[in-house]
C-alpha cells in the first residue's frame, strides 16, 4: 500500500530500461525487403540492424537481433563480438535466455554460459540450456549438479532426458 514509493521505483526502472517503441512492419522498405533473394535480404537486414544498433546503443533488443542474424548467417566471429557487446548492456532475462539458447544451438557454449547464468535466476526454462552449456564447458558433474537443483514440479521429459544423458 505504498503506491507513491512504488511509483518512484517504477519511474527509475523505466529510465534505466527504456520501453520498446519499434514496429518493423511500419519501417520503410520492409515490403521490398521481403521480395529479395534470401542472401541479399540477409545482407541488407544486417546492414540495417548494424546502423540501428549503432544509432540506439542502449537498445538490447536491436543488439540481440543483430547478433542472432549474424549467427544464423554463419558469421560466428562477428556474431560473438555483437553478443559480447550485448553483455555490456542492461537487458532483461528474456534477452539473456534467447541469446543463450541461440548460442547453445550454435555450439558456442562458453559465451552461452555467460548469457544463461544471467537468465536462469528469473527464467527457470533457461536452466536446461545452462546445464547443456555447463556440460560442454565444465563437464557432466557440474551440469548434473545444476539439473538436481530444479524442483520436481518444474521437471519435464526433456529435463529428465538431459539428466540421463
Amino acid at each position: 500500500d505504498r503506491e507513491k514509493e512504488a511509483q518512484s521505483y517504477l519511474e527509475t526502472f523505466q529510465k534505466v530500461r527504456p520501453p520498446r517503441r519499434r514496429d518493423p512492419r511500419r519501417e520503410a522498405g520492409m515490403i521490398e525487403l521481403a521480395t529479395l533473394p534470401v542472401a541479399e535480404r540477409t545482407e541488407r537486414e544486417i546492414k540495417r540492424l548494424r546502423q540501428d544498433a549503432r544509432s540506439h546503443p542502449g537498445d538490447p533488443e536491436l543488439q540481440l537481433r543483430l547478433a542472432l542474424l549474424l549467427l544464423m548467417d554463419g558469421q560466428a566471429d562477428e556474431a560473438a563480438g555483437e553478443f559480447r557487446t550485448l553483455l555490456t548492456m542492461n537487458a532483461d532475462s528474456r534477452i539473456w535466455a534467447e541469446g543463450g539458447a541461440a548460442l547453445v544451438g550454435a555450439e558456442q557454449y562458453a559465451l552461452a554460459r555467460e548469457f544463461l547464468e544471467r537468465a536462469s535466476a528469473e527464467t527457470p526454462g533457461a536452466r536446461l540450456a545452462l546445464a547443456t552449456a555447463l556440460f560442454f564447458t565444465d563437464g557432466p558433474k557440474r551440469a548434473l549438479q545444476l539439473l538436481n537443483t530444479v524442483p520436481e514440479g518444474e521437471q519435464a521429459g526433456v529435463h529428465l532426458l538431459s539428466k540421463a544423458k
